[in-house]
């Protein structure tokens, strides 16, 4: 499998989107989050989405020019059209406006439609963190019916329905919770299916309704459905993912699952200024206090160490900067074909494994 410095990675991915039409600036931005992404152990929303992106810039359905706008700016209140441009731009304007709003206001809330997908979620929540503030996101399909089966269903009809929260940390890393409200994020079943690996039971269900771990199955034709999150408690993530698809689809307009058949994503994100509240000074004390209190319990038998939320991707980071990042080779050859697609050659992507 190739293995790469995050620094040689970004500058492949910029190369394939600048060749497939993105002006540098754009092609940037997509290519340090997807990377960073990777960087994080998130492989699932990582470089692996390069030939799903080039793919959308081809069908015309992803514009790669494109420029986010603010359609509406009313006090706390904000909406910024993406124009179907990279939704990792779009994404990253909703944070910048939402923070902008809520040290104003004390707090904002922002909607985001008209964007492709948007990665990782807990980027933009980290991003209006890293200014002293605490966030919030819900996204949604744009309307799209997804991959998620309802409660006591076997057919694909809720989006993954990710939801992300952060707040400023202390140990240098953000204290963050990113997660789909299905049981696996559907990039992480592409992942393993890519490396020959099987995914523990419990992530979803093949065509006929049956608990499956190949990835095959998931796949298809015919395809099966991810499971709502919480295992046995799945009425939990179920009910989660109906009211994030409210908050994301309805209340910004973008439509709920099932209306529409366009991929997209539509975010509303929260932010809120904690000073207004608490001295931030006063704040770091409490999440010092919690970590201490959580840290100090015994550990539970076969428990090495007790995480913070945020934690593994911080330590993922470490590694990976020192290591590099490892491509699958299904991965790899899926990115090469995207850029011959686009006009590049095998030559030119094989040169960055020097």
């Amino acid at each position: 499998m190739p293995m790469l410095p995050a620094h040689t990675l970004r500058e492949l991915v910029a190369v394939v989107f600048r060749a497939a039409g993105a002006e540098p600036a754009n092609a940037a931005v997509v290519a340090e989050s997807l990377v960073a992404t990777d960087l994080a152990g998130h492989h699932s929303h990582g470089v692996m989405r390069v030939p799903q992106y080039v793919g959308a810039i081809r069908e015309g359905q992803l514009k790669p020019n494109a420029e986010p706008r603010r359609v509406m700016d009313e006090g706390p209140l904000g909406i910024i059209d993406g124009g179907w441009g990279f939704g990792q731009v779009a994404a990253r304007a909703a944070a910048e406006f939402a923070a902008e709003k809520a040290h104003e206001h004390g707090v904002s809330c922002v909607a985001l439609r008209n964007s492709n997908h948007c990665g990782r979620i807990g980027e933009y929540t980290e991003l209006v963190a890293a200014e002293g503030l605490a966030a919030m996101a819900f996204v949604t399909g744009h309307g799209r019916s997804g991959l998620v089966a309802p409660l006591g269903g076997m057919a694909r009809q809720l989006n993954t329905n990710p939801v992300a929260f952060t707040v400023p940390g202390t140990e240098g890393f953000p204290v963050t919770f990113d997660a789909a409200t299905c049981a696996a994020a559907e990039g992480k079943i592409r992942i393993a299916r890519n490396r020959g690996e099987s995914v523990p039971e419990g992530w979803f269900i093949d065509a006929e309704g049956r608990p499956s771990t190949d990835p095959n199955d998931f796949v298809g034709p015919p395809p099966g459905a991810l499971l709502p999150l919480g295992g046995v408690s799945a009425h939990k993530g179920y009910a989660l993912a109906v009211l994030v698809d409210l908050l994301a689809g309805a209340v910004t307009d973008a439509g709920c699952s099932g209306r529409h058949t366009r991929n997209g994503n539509a975010m509303l994100m929260v932010a809120i200024d904690i000073a207004r509240f608490i001295p931030l000074p006063d704040f770091q004390r409490h999440v010092r206090g919690l970590v201490e209190h959580l840290q100090s319990t015994p550990l539970a038998p076969g428990a090495t160490e007790i995480l913070l939320p945020g934690e593994p991707e911080h330590r993922a980071r470490q590694e990976q900067r020192e290591r590099g990042i490892e491509v699958d080779e299904q991965t790899w050859l899926q990115m090469i074909e995207a850029a011959e697609s686009v006009g590049l050659t095998a030559d030119e992507l094989e040169k960055f494994l020097v």
